[in-house]
C-alpha cells in the first residue's frame, strides 16, 4: 500500500536571471520524485507529490508556487497527524549561518536581494505546526557567505500549538562553501547531477542498506557523507556534507526504507597471472579459491556491499561493491 500518510514538495532550478545557469537540479529533483513515488522508494502516491521546476527566460518559480504547494498539503489535514514530510531542494544558494541555507529562487540579484528561502523558516514551520511525525529536509546548494540578506520565512503561519516532530536536515556542503556537480552515469545513460544529490540517490537506491534490509537515518548519513566528497575529489572539488538531527521521538536508527534487499553487484575478476587465487568477503570467509591461467576469469560472482579481499602469492588487492553498480570487472594481476 502507497505510504498516503507522507508528503513531498521537490523544487529543482536550472534557470536564474542573474546567476550562471545550472545543469543537474532539474534532473535532481526529477530523480528524488521518482524515487518518493516508487513502490521500492518513498512509495508516496503521485498526488502526495509536489515536484516544482524552473524553465528558461522565466523567473518563476517564486516563492508563492512553492507556498502554495505546501498550502495544498496543509489543506488536507482533517486531525490526525501526517506521518512524513519531506523537503527537496536543488538549485543556487548563499549561506547565511552555520545552520541556515539561503534557497536562492529565479529572481535572485543584488537588486533582490531577499529573493531566497530560509531553509531554517521553512524546517521550524513544520516542526511547529506539528502536522507531520517526521521531517527530512535534503538541500543541494551552495553556502558561500552572502551579507546582508534577510531570507524569507514561509507565508504560511502556525495555526497549531507545538508537539513532537522529529527532523533531519543535510545539507550538501559545510557553511561557506560551495556544492558542485558533474557527469554521473547511473550504468545507462550519462547526466549531469549535484554530487550530494548523486550520494543521496545511489543511498536511497540500496547504497546504504544494512544487513536487515533497512535504509536507516544514520546508514544515509554514513553513506552520503563519503560517497559525495569521494564524487567532489573525482573532479578536484571539496565537499564536505552537513546535517542537524533533532529525534524528537525517533533515533537514528529508525528506518527510511524499510524491507529493502541489498542490491548485488555481478563481479567479474580476470587474472594477468597464473596462481593460486582467493577471493574473500568483507568477515574474510572464503568466497572461491583456485588455481587460474593467465587470463582466465572468474564470474559473474554476485556479491552485496562491501570489500572484498583478492589475493595470490605476490599481492593484495580490495575490491569495493557499491550496492549501486549492477555489473563490475576487475583486473587482478
Amino acid at each position: 500500500m502507497p505510504n498516503s500518510r507522507d508528503y513531498a514538495v521537490v523544487v529543482g532550478l536550472n534557470h536564474y536571471k542573474k546567476l550562471p545557469v545550472l545543469n543537474g537540479p532539474i534532473n535532481d529533483a526529477r530523480r528524488f520524485g521518482k524515487w518518493l513515488t516508487s513502490p521500492g522508494g518513498g512509495d508516496l502516491p503521485v498526488a502526495n507529490c509536489k515536484v516544482i521546476v524552473s524553465r528558461p527566460n522565466a523567473l518563476h518559480p517564486i516563492q508563492d508556487d512553492i507556498d502554495q504547494a505546501l498550502a495544498e498539503i496543509i489543506e488536507a489535514y482533517q486531525g490526525d497527524k501526517f506521518r512524513r514530510f519531506y523537503f527537496f531542494f536543488a538549485g543556487h544558494g548563499i549561506g547565511l549561518k552555520w545552520d541556515v541555507s539561503g534557497l536562492c529562487m529565479p529572481k535572485w540579484s543584488d537588486i533582490f536581494l531577499n529573493a531566497v528561502l530560509s531553509s531554517k523558516g521553512y524546517l521550524d514551520y513544520i516542526v511547529a505546526s506539528d502536522f507531520f511525525e517526521e521531517a527530512y529536509f535534503f538541500l543541494d546548494c551552495c553556502r558561500n557567505r552572502k551579507s546582508n540578506v534577510s531570507p524569507l520565512p514561509p507565508t504560511l503561519g502556525v495555526v497549531k500549538d507545538r508537539g513532537s516532530c522529529s527532523s533531519l536536515i543535510i545539507h550538501a556542503t559545510d557553511f561557506e562553501n560551495v556544492a558542485g556537480e558533474g557527469l554521473t552515469s547511473n550504468g545507462t545513460d550519462l547526466k549531469i547531477t549535484g554530487f550530494f544529490s548523486q550520494a543521496l540517490s545511489d543511498g536511497l537506491n540500496g547504497a546504504a542498506v544494512n544487513a536487515n534490509g533497512e535504509i536507516t537515518i544514520d546508514g544515509l548519513i554514513q553513506y552520503v557523507i563519503p560517497k559525495t566528497e569521494q564524487l567532489a575529489i573525482a573532479q578536484n572539488m571539496s565537499q564536505r556534507v552537513t546535517y542537524q538531527f533533532n529525534n524528537g521521538g525517533i533515533d537514528m536508527n529508525t528506518p527510511i526504507v524499510a524491507g529493502k534487499k541489498q542490491l548485488a553487484t555481478q563481479l567479474t575478476i580476470t587474472f594477468k597471472k597464473g596462481g593460486v587465487m582467493v577471493l574473500k568477503n568483507p568477515v574474510l570467509e572464503i568466497i572461491k579459491n583456485g588455481y587460474v591461467l593467465p587470463g582466465e576469469s572468474w564470474g559473474p560472482i554476485p556479491l552485496i556491499k562491501g570489500y572484498y579481499s583478492i589475493t595470490s602469492p605476490e599481492k593484495t588487492d580490495f575490491v569495493e561493491i557499491d550496492g549501486v553498480q549492477k555489473t563490475r570487472n576487475y583486473e587482478f594481476g
